[in-house]
């Protein structure tokens, strides 16, 4: 019985509906980041829709990586614009652009021979604060009337080298993110 009612769930949740976002709409939303390096971050944002098809967001960041020995942290805070293609999109399906900034305070003790970040205060400790700007696109999956999945690609540049790849600190990151947002 458990297992019928977990699949009319999904099956209904799948099911989708029509959209209720339109000019004074607010958004709460949680998202996870999947980069391509080995990291996961979180960050929550709050929006509001100042036109059916342009929302401005706020939203904060954190960042753990444990890599062992070698551990890095981010915070932040980022704004944010999005466009979405109301007229290309269907009842379930918003295709949107991205253009943020923001900053980061970055911490990290990863031992690297390249890095040009902030200030030095321990041997091997490495922290600094960058100002970042990024875009990308996505889609929202609208799974009931106020709630919707959302994934999206973003490129961010920081005028810091402050993310992580692969033993290096580069200022670019691409990423993925996955997450869900409710309207009200």
């Amino acid at each position: 019985m458990k297992k019928l009612g977990a699949v009319l769930i999904a099956v209904g949740l799948m099911a989708g509906s029509a959209f209720a976002i339109g000019t004074g709409t607010r958004e709460l939303g949680v998202r996870g980041d999947f980069t391509f390096t080995d990291e996961l971050d979180a960050a929550i944002s709050y929006g509001y829709f100042v036109t059916d098809e342009i929302e401005v967001l706020g939203m904060a960041m954190i960042d753990w990586q444990d890599w062992g020995d070698q551990d890095t942290t981010l915070f932040g805070a980022r704004i944010a614009a999005d466009y979405h293609f109301m007229q290309l999109g269907s009842e379930t399906m918003i295709p949107y652009v991205e253009v943020r900034a923001g900053w980061i305070n970055f911490e990290s003790d990863v031992m690297t021979g390249n890095v040009n970040i902030g200030e030095s205060s321990d041997a091997g400790q490495l922290e600094g604060d960058a100002v970042t700007v990024g875009a990308g696109a996505g889609v929202k999956y609208m799974m009931a009337e106020n709630v919707a999945l959302n994934g999206a690609i973003f490129f961010d540049w920081a005028d810091e080298e402050v993310f992580y790849d692969e033993g290096e600190i580069e200022d670019t990151e691409v990423s993925l993110e996955v997450g869900l947002n409710f309207y009200f």
